[in-house]
């Protein structure tokens, strides 16, 4: 078990990462056409998909399953809720630049949200196995 919480944690910071940088790429891109908020949102959505097939198949080692892919839809959506929150109130009430305020985003949210997918895809191999 340790074993595989090690190598999850790894490989969950990994395509986090990766995630990560390519939703935080396309963001910086989008602000050139769109409001930071709506660049934000495109950008999630599309985290969303590559989050959901890598930490299913590659991270959590499991075939993505009925329960799964509306458990983790679900968390991600209160994770955005949660996220669009803090990059307002860094923005507008801190003045942190709109460029840095989602990096503080993701510092917060990062290992709460390894603890929610674990949680949803050791539930989800349960009920399947």
């Amino acid at each position: 078990m340790k074993r595989f919480i090690k190598r999850s944690t790894v490989r969950f910071l990994i395509v986090g990462g990766a995630n990560t940088i390519t939703t935080y790429v396309i963001y910086w891109l989008l602000l050139h056409v769109l409001e930071y908020h709506a660049a934000y949102t495109a950008s999630f959505a599309l985290g969303l998909c590559l989050g959901y097939v890598l930490n299913s198949m590659w991270v959590f080692g499991e075939s993505m399953s009925a329960g799964s892919a509306v458990a983790y839809p679900v968390a991600v959506l209160a994770q955005y809720a949660v996220s669009v929150g803090l990059l307002t109130v860094f923005v507008e009430w801190f003045g942190i630049s709109r460029q840095l305020a989602p990096v503080l985003v993701i510092v917060i949210m990062f290992p709460i949200m390894y603890l929610v997918m674990r949680f949803i895809f050791s539930r989800s191999a349960a009920s399947n196995g």
